[in-house]
C-alpha cells in the first residue's frame, strides 16, 4: 500500500510541474517579412515568387506569389517592391529567394544570406534587399542619349509596339534586358537614359522595338562599341548613338557631357519635381536641353547626389538645380554652378562640376 501511494504522489507531482510550465509548453514560432526591390531593366515577362529556403540544403519550404513582372511595367530608378511575409516558422536558419518556375527547375534571381531565428530573436520584420535581372551584383549604371536624326523617321511607332533601350551582355546575345521608354521621354529629339542595377560586365546597347504578337524585333539605333562597367568604372556615361524609326542610322555622334556632385543643405521635401538642367546661354525656349531628375531617396548619407547631363551639342551652358511646378509653369532655382561650361570638339566632357543646393529655398513650396 505504501508503494502504491508513493507512485501516485510522484505522478501527481509530475503533472503539477507540467501544468505550471516547468516541463515544456507550446514551441515558440518565428516570422520573416519585408521586401525585395527589383532594380534596373526587366528580363521580358516573368511570374515571380518569393521563396523560403531551408539552410543548409536550400530546399524550398514555402512560396508567396510576388506578381507578374513585365517589361511593360513602369520603369523607374527606384525599382519595384516585392513584399512578402512568412509566419509560424520553426526557430531555425533560413534564406529568402526570388524565383520563377516555368514547368522545370526553378530559376533563382536572388538569394539572401542566412537568416537565423532564435528564442531571443524569433522575428525579422525589416528585411530589405535588392535584386536585378542582370546578375547578382555588384551593379553599375549605363547612361547616354539616343539622338533622333532630323532627316529620318521620328514619328513614334504603333502604340502596340514596345520601345525600349536594350542591354545584353556580349556573353549572352539572346538575353536582352529591357528598359521601357515612351514618346514622352523624348526632349528636343533626344531620348536620355540612365539605367541602374546592371551587373558588372560588357554590354551591347541600343534602342529597339518589340511586337508582342509577331515577336519581331526592330533595331532603331545602336551604340557602335561595347560598353563595360567594372569596379574601376562603375558608371559608364556618354553612350550616345543616333536613332531612326526607319532603321539604325549608323555612326555614333560625338556629343558632350557635364557631370558632378551636388551637396544639399538637408533632406529634400517630398512631392516636388526636381531636376538638374543644362541650358544654353542665353537659354532656349522650353525645357533645358539636358536634364537629370532627382528624388529624395537618391540622396546618399552625406546628402549628396551624382548627376550626368549627356547628349550636349557644342555650345555654352549654365548648370542649375530647380523645382518645377507644372500647374503654374514656374521654376524655383535653389543651386547653380557659378561659371559657364563650354562644350566644343576640344572639350567635350566636363566632370567635377560640383555645387551646393540650398534646400531652405524650397520651404514655401
Amino acid at each position: 500500500m505504501r508503494l502504491f501511494t508513493c507512485v501516485f504522489i510522484t505522478v501527481l507531482l509530475a503533472a503539477a510541474l507540467s501544468c505550471s510550465g516547468g516541463g515544456g509548453g507550446a514551441a515558440p514560432s518565428g516570422s520573416i517579412s519585408g521586401k525585395v526591390t527589383v532594380g534596373g531593366p526587366i528580363n521580358g515577362a516573368v511570374e515571380l515568387q518569393v521563396a523560403l529556403l531551408s539552410e543548409p540544403g536550400g530546399a524550398i519550404l514555402e512560396t508567396a506569389t510576388a506578381g507578374h513582372v513585365t517589361s511593360t511595367a513602369s520603369a523607374s530608378v527606384s525599382g519595384r517592391d516585392l513584399d512578402f511575409s512568412f509566419s509560424d516558422l520553426d526557430l531555425a536558419t533560413y534564406r529568402v529567394a526570388v524565383i520563377s518556375q516555368n514547368g522545370g527547375a526553378p530559376t533563382y534571381w536572388f538569394t539572401s544570406d542566412p537568416i537565423a531565428l532564435s528564442a531571443g530573436a524569433p522575428s525579422v520584420a525589416n528585411f530589405e534587399e535588392q535584386m536585378s535581372f542582370s546578375g547578382v551584383g555588384p551593379w553599375g549604371t549605363i547612361s547616354g542619349v539616343a539622338l533622333f536624326v532630323t532627316n529620318g523617321s521620328t514619328s513614334w511607332p504603333d502604340p502596340s509596339l514596345l520601345v525600349f533601350v536594350g542591354f545584353n551582355k556580349v556573353a549572352e546575345p539572346t538575353n536582352i534586358l529591357q528598359w521601357l521608354v515612351s514618346e514622352a521621354d523624348v526632349n528636343h529629339g533626344e531620348l536620355i537614359f540612365n539605367v541602374d542595377h546592371l551587373d558588372f560586365g560588357t554590354y551591347n546597347v541600343g534602342l529597339y522595338g518589340y511586337n508582342p504578337v509577331t515577336h519581331a524585333v526592330s533595331v532603331y539605333g545602336a551604340f557602335d562599341e561595347t560598353v563595360t562597367i567594372s569596379a574601376s568604372d562603375v558608371n559608364a556615361t556618354n553612350v550616345n548613338f543616333p536613332a531612326d524609326f526607319a532603321g539604325d542610322p549608323g555612326t555614333d555622334p560625338e556629343l558632350g557631357s557635364i557631370s558632378g556632385t551636388i551637396t544639399f543643405t538637408g533632406p529634400l521635401p517630398s512631392g516636388l519635381f526636381i531636376s538638374v538642367g543644362a541650358n544654353t546661354i542665353p537659354p532656349q525656349m522650353g525645357a533645358p536641353i539636358a536634364s537629370f531628375d532627382v528624388a529624395p531617396e537618391d540622396l546618399d548619407a552625406s546628402q549628396q547626389v551624382h548627376y550626368v547631363l549627356a547628349g550636349l551639342p557644342d555650345d555654352d551652358y549654365a548648370v542649375a538645380i530647380f523645382s518645377y511646378d507644372f500647374a503654374t509653369h514656374q521654376a524655383t532655382y535653389f543651386g547653380q554652378y557659378d561659371t559657364a561650361i563650354t562644350v566644343d570638339p576640344g572639350n567635350l566632357h566636363h566632370a567635377g562640376i560640383d555645387f551646393d543646393a540650398d534646400v531652405s529655398l524650397l520651404s514655401g513650396l
